[in-house]
């Protein structure tokens, strides 16, 4: 059985913080978090592996409409920023956990250089 996933209700991201509203729409930001252990790798090792990893979702035909920051890839974190629009929330949200990946909602960063 399917172990059933906690998202936040749109009251509490508003409350947050991770809510932006532009021309992009109704937007949630996000931190893409991969839990898995790299250590044994180097650290351009690692943040090769972060990028195919990370490209290699957003690829995915459930996940093309969230927005990575490549740019604002974390090695030392194993993160990337991203936003996910409101409209596809629930749907990215439950896909990326499902491949393991933590999704964090932020409030801390300005949405900038996403395509």
């Amino acid at each position: 059985m399917e172990k059933a996933i906690q998202l936040p209700d749109l009251e509490s991201l508003e409350r947050g913080g991770a809510l932006v509203k532009d021309e992009g729409g109704v937007r949630v930001k996000v931190l893409l978090y991969y839990p898995a252990d790299l250590a044994p790798r180097s650290m351009e090792e690692r943040k090769t592996f972060l990028h195919k990893e990370f490209s290699r979702l957003r690829r995915s035909k459930a996940l093309k409409a969230v927005e990575v920051d490549f740019d604002r890839l974390s090695v030392a974190g194993q993160s990337v920023r991203a936003v996910i629009p409101l409209n596809n929330w629930i749907p990215s949200v439950s896909r990326l956990v499902k491949e393991g990946v933590r999704v964090i909602p932020r409030k801390r960063f300005k949405v900038v250089g996403f395509a």
